[in-house]
């Protein structure tokens, strides 16, 4: 190609020379500084949940797992209790395990590699409860971190541990 190049007469060969070096420096500026664009919404995480006995580590039968939200989270050390809002309730097969989705707010940046963005998981638990066990909370930021990138496996695996006693309705 350069020899094919040097032997070309003068003007042609330096114009064939620029318009090489515009192309690659045109595809350069392209990977590297096209358009960003903005996106928001949803994305999807599965959710598998195992309910075990405390003691035992042997699965619960006929627990409820519900996902929870804040829906009036506390401002400071006001002392004040949340109230919460209800976001799906999900019934234990046999073997304690509960398995669901939930879109949770996303946002990020849609670039010529594909689109990169965040999950925002702040303010949502898990209640578990069943009968002749007493009810427990967990956040799910704790399993999940209250922020994970759109590219990370979109399944997250979690145990609750309910201990035997008096059912107590653990408030969201």
């Amino acid at each position: 190609m350069v020899a094919l190049l040097l032997s070309l007469p003068g003007a042609r060969k330096w114009i064939l020379l620029a318009v090489g070096v515009l192309l690659i420096t045109g595809a350069i500026c392209w990977i590297f500084f096209t358009p960003v664009i903005g996106w928001t919404g949803g994305v999807s995480l599965l959710l598998r949940v195992t309910v075990l006995d405390g003691v035992s580590g042997s699965p619960v039968q006929n627990a409820l797992v519900e996902l929870w939200h804040e829906d009036d989270p506390p401002s400071g050390n006001s002392g004040r209790t949340t109230s919460g809002l209800l976001l799906g309730s999900f019934n234990a097969h046999g073997e304690g395990r509960v398995e669901f989705g939930y879109g949770f707010r996303a946002g990020g940046a849609i670039r010529w590699y594909g689109r990169t963005g965040t999950m925002h998981i702040t303010g949502y638990w898990l209640k578990a409860s069943a009968p002749g066990y007493r009810a427990s909370r967990v956040k799910l930021s704790d399993f999940t971190g209250a922020q994970r990138s759109v590219r990370e496996s979109r399944t997250v695996a979690i145990e609750m541990r309910l201990a035997k006693g008096e059912p107590s309705d653990v408030r969201p």
